[in-house]
């Protein structure tokens, strides 16, 4: 990934600086006229500085609250089985919190956590060669080591803390006490960096209803069903009134001429 990643927007935010901490890149970015916020990720192994606007875009670089950078500068051992004692606190932001007596990180908020660490050794009797190991309270334990007792040792390790808080430390797994370099300066480095969001937050309260969309147009007309079934007879209906007497109807013609009767009886004398 590289500066490609970030939405121009505005101007809301301008990278300008880059420092690089072995594997792992610090991007400190500044919102106009107001504090410095620190942003983290991992990218391939180059160098940006630029004073093009842009903002965070959600996918690509992520914003970290908590990152801590500590060293190494006047211990000259380490037991076996003890914690290594970084001296000094380079860099502490957010909720990390970290004891320089004890050599105890704290880490006081639900996240993932990145840990990336170096040691200068000078020489040990060890058996199982130069060894280290981030120990968590929740039960991580995570190792780098090298074959060698004379040179750098390092390792690199991700804490996921799901309860907070939990602790973690350096330790040294050799089996024999560790010494460090007399002839360097800086005698060892750990970076923590959060490189995650954190938990989501509780839903928010509904928002007012939206105006009403504009009707839809009218929908083909569907096919006609079938017939239904033909329905029972009704009841017979009362009778009704008598209608007024017609008009009297014309004379029919005039019959045939009947049969002659037959005659009567004589009458009396």
């Amino acid at each position: 990934m590289g500066l490609s990643t970030y939405k121009k927007a505005n101007g809301k935010y301008k990278i300008i600086s880059v420092v690089i901490l072995s594997q792992l890149q610090k991007y400190k970015l500044r919102k106009t006229s107001v504090s410095k916020i620190l942003v983290t990720t991992y990218i391939t192994n180059r160098r940006y500085q630029t004073d093009t606007p842009c903002n965070i875009e959600m996918g690509g670089f992520f914003m970290a609250n908590n990152a801590l950078q500590i060293e190494l500068n006047t211990a000259t051992t380490v037991a076996a089985g003890a914690n290594v004692l970084f001296d000094t606190i380079v860099y502490l932001s957010g909720t990390i919190s970290y004891n320089p007596a004890t050599g105890i990180i704290t880490f006081n908020e639900a996240g993932r956590y990145v840990l990336d660490w170096w040691l200068a050794t000078q020489s040990s009797q060890t058996t199982n060669g130069t060894s280290f190991a981030l120990s968590s309270s929740q039960g991580d334990f995570l190792e780098g080591n090298s074959p060698i007792n004379t040179g750098e040792v390092y390792g690199i390790g991700i804490v996921d803390v799901t309860v907070a808080p939990v602790t973690v430390s350096l330790v040294n797994i050799s089996t024999a006490t560790v010494f460090f370099s007399l002839i360097v300066p800086l005698k060892g480095t750990l970076v923590v960096v959060q490189d995650d969001f954190g938990p989501t937050g509780p839903t928010g309260a509904t928002g007012p209803t939206g105006p009403t969309g504009p009707t839809g147009a009218a929908g083909l007309t569907g096919p006609t069903g079938d017939t239904g079934p033909t329905g029972a007879t009704g009841l017979t209906g009362p009778t009704g009134d008598t209608g007024p007497i017609g008009p009297t109807g014309d004379t029919g013609p005039i019959g045939p001429t009947g049969d002659t009767g037959p005659t009567g009886p004589t009458g009396d004398t």
